[in-house]
């Protein structure tokens, strides 16, 4: 996972790593990769175990394929992370 981490670094340039999935709820690994990897932050998806993907592709059909709108809550403590960074199709 360590190794995984830095390419995606490498790859992408980001300081925050969000992971999803039964491996993502490996501590060890995580603890890893905050102490020896060269991600500043590390947030594990609440529904990391195999309802991670699930939820995915829920939101990746409301959202995408629905085309419902998107609408960050000014209380939301992950601040609007879904939103992600902008693109172009």
């Amino acid at each position: 996972m360590l190794r995984t981490a830095r390419h995606v670094h490498a790859v992408t340039g980001m300081k925050k790593l969000c992971l999803a999935g039964g491996v993502a709820l490996n501590c060890v690994a995580n603890g890893r990769i905050l102490q020896d990897g060269p991600f500043e932050e590390l947030w594990i998806q609440p529904a990391a175990g195999d309802a991670g993907g699930a939820l995915g592709v829920a939101l990746f059909i409301w959202y995408e394929l629905l085309e419902k709108p998107r609408h960050p809550v000014p209380s939301d403590s992950q601040q609007a992370s879904w939103l992600g960074p902008a693109f172009h199709r």
